[in-house]
């Protein structure tokens, strides 16, 4: 008597079955077409050749091709398609034709699991492909064989791409991993879809909030420095800088930041903006994170079309992140949300679209303490992963000029305009307009300053040294002496992370400003603006490259493109010629270097405004 089935167990949907279900579309519709480009790839035009068809002839009347004859030869003068051909029909022919050995435990057999050869993996796909079509009558795989059976199939498949035609190699593999990953039944699905849609609302939320609270909103001028109320709040102080296209003067507004470049058709999505230490990179990345987070009309609206914004600051940290993800869960995400970090992290797939990434300072990985980090974001930067996402990468100018074919528009920071300066220095003497405009005719009659506070971050220091000093005893030695300062110290609390005793930093550093100022009477000398990398800069140990006073540039030659050095300006580097002729003459020799030297004594190398170096 046959069994009594219940109809509505035998079809209803069951944990078992999905899993099933999913292998057979792992092996069918993933293993076909990955065994097809393994074929076309090792054997091309196979079927034209006149032995491969005498083989097959052979082959045929020895029953092994017999019902499989007319997908290799349809018509007289006519041969297949391997779009036609099936898991079985390849397997033979890349078994006949394709000069792989047989695996130790021969054609038929499920190979050893050590045993991780081309020849292997084809007899592993053909395997699970007949235990799945012919042996399973019930058609249902247990957990845990689906958990085993699943990741054997996709890493002979995943192998198997290494030798295929077939392009995106990652979107393959994420595929594969999404179907082995995902929910069981119709009802995990609705589950899970709804987890997934609650921790982008959550993770939506966080960053609006996160964006626009704690140092996030404000725009310290040093990183030492304590808030003082809504002072350095980014809405009060900053003060948009110029933008222009790479190579061109031809100024971008940020309304038109992702409109096709000059000449171009297509919508850019991946921007890489360079500039000068100092100019204004960061405060830009800030500034548009925080346009983002207000949410309000009166603030860009190219942002308020993503629905979630990362800015990744990789300045001044040792950054070991394996992949970009653990970069945000530790950088950003707060502890309370890391338990749906799985979750999040498909919607952020899902959403890739409406998502906006900004990389700050791509430069300052160290390809020593931050190699694997600096691969996870090379892997974004090249589009191997989150490839349909909106991207702004910073990057100091001429640093990484190797990523530059990655991105759809190439920016340069030119920083302020005198304009500029002036009314970021009213913004940073809003509450004592008469000291801002004393900066204002300081700097006026030390005309060579005022390109010097084009750059926001001399700007900047300007005004804290106004701050603290009076106009009258300030003279343009010991100005740079105070500029020369504030950038030293901002190298050891920003890039080093080190504690800094005001008291003996210049000491600390004098041989390298002593170096700094050998070469810079070198050039003067030489009457030259840059060095090549090499002689004298192999000298240079890497503190003097990072901390602040050389810029990096590439000398433009499409055979032997040069690396050089400059200083960051002009006088900059007239300042440091002095302190070496001081230095070397010995005119002061016991003065305390940490005592900021005045007029008295320096004369010879300052005159009534400016130096006469």
């Amino acid at each position: 008597m046959a069994d009594v089935v219940d109809p509505a167990k035998l079809l209803m949907l069951s944990s078992g079955k999905t899993n099933y279900t999913r292998l057979s579309r792992l092996l069918l519709c993933g293993g076909t077409m990955i065994m097809r480009g393994v074929l076309n790839y090792r054997l091309p035009r196979l079927l034209a050749k006149p032995k491969v068809k005498q083989k097959l002839k052979r082959m045929r009347g020895e029953k092994i091709l017999h019902t499989e004859w007319k997908k290799l030869y349809p018509a007289r003068g006519r041969y297949g398609k391997s779009e036609t051909f099936d898991i079985s029909l390849m397997f033979k022919l890349l078994r006949e034709f394709s000069g792989l050995r047989a695996p130790r435990t021969g054609w038929d057999n499920l190979p050893d699991d050590e045993d991780l050869t081309s020849s292997a993996d084809l007899v592993r796909i053909k395997y699970y492909r007949n235990k799945f079509s012919h042996d399973n009558g019930s058609m249902e795989v247990s957990d845990e064989e689906f958990k085993d059976i699943g990741t054997r199939i996709k890493d002979a498949l995943v192998r198997m791409l290494l030798n295929s035609n077939l392009p995106k190699i990652a979107e393959w593999k994420n595929a594969m991993d999404g179907l082995l990953s995902g929910s069981k039944t119709e009802e995990d699905e609705v589950k899970l879809n709804q987890r997934i849609k609650d921790g982008g609302t959550k993770l939506k939320m966080f960053l609006r909030n996160y964006h626009s609270s704690g140092e996030r909103r404000l725009v310290l001028p040093l990183p030492w420095m304590e808030p003082e109320g809504e002072r350095f709040h980014i809405k009060n102080l900053y003060t948009q800088v110029k933008i222009s296209e790479k190579d061109t003067d031809e100024l971008v507004e940020m309304e038109s930041l992702f409109s096709p470049s000059s000449g171009g058709l297509a919508k850019c999505t991946r921007i890489l903006i360079e500039g000068e230490p100092g100019i204004g990179k960061s405060s830009l990345c800030k500034k548009i994170a925080y346009d983002w987070s207000m949410n309000e009309a009166s603030v860009s609206h190219i942002f308020q079309q993503f629905e979630l914004l990362f800015v990744l600051k990789c300045t001044g940290k040792q950054l070991h992140h394996e992949d970009i993800w653990s970069l945000i869960e530790e950088e950003i995400l707060p502890k309370e949300l890391c338990s749906q970090k799985e979750e999040m992290w498909m919607y952020i797939k899902e959403q890739q679209e409406k998502l906006l990434l900004i990389i700050d300072g791509f430069d300052e990985i160290s390809t020593a303490h931050g190699s694997k980090t600096r691969k996870a974001v090379l892997d974004i930067i090249s589009g191997k992963m989150l490839s349909r996402c909106h991207l702004i990468v910073t990057s100091r100018t001429d640093k990484e000029s190797e990523i530059r074919k990655h991105f759809d528009k190439i920016l340069n920071i030119r920083g302020f305009q005198w304009n500029e300066s002036c009314n970021f220095f009213r913004k940073f003497f809003s509450s004592s307009p008469d000291k801002a405009r004393d900066i204002i005719s300081w700097i006026r009659k030390n005309n060579e300053v005022k390109e010097l506070v084009g750059n926001p971050l001399y700007a900047a220091f300007t005004s804290l040294i106004f701050e603290e000093e009076q106009q009258d005893k300030l003279d343009l030695f010991g100005f740079f002496y105070e500029i020369v300062f504030c950038v030293t110290k901002r190298y050891c609390v920003e890039k080093q992370d080190q504690q800094v005793n005001d008291d003996t930093l210049m000491n600390k550093f004098h041989d390298e400003h002593l170096m700094l100022g050998k070469l810079a009477l070198e050039m003067s000398k030489g009457q030259v603006d840059y060095l090549e990398e090499g002689v004298p800069f192999s000298h240079l140990s890497q503190t003097l490259k990072d901390l602040g006073f050389l810029s990096h540039r590439k000398v433009i030659n499409r055979i032997r493109p040069k690396s050089c050095f400059c200083f960051s300006h002009s006088l900059i580097r007239k300042y440091f010629a002095a302190f070496y002729e001081r230095e070397s003459s010995r005119i002061i020799s016991n003065r305390d270097l940490n005592e900021r030297p005045r007029l008295g004594g320096w004369m010879q190398w300052v005159g009534p405004v400016g130096p006469v170096f």
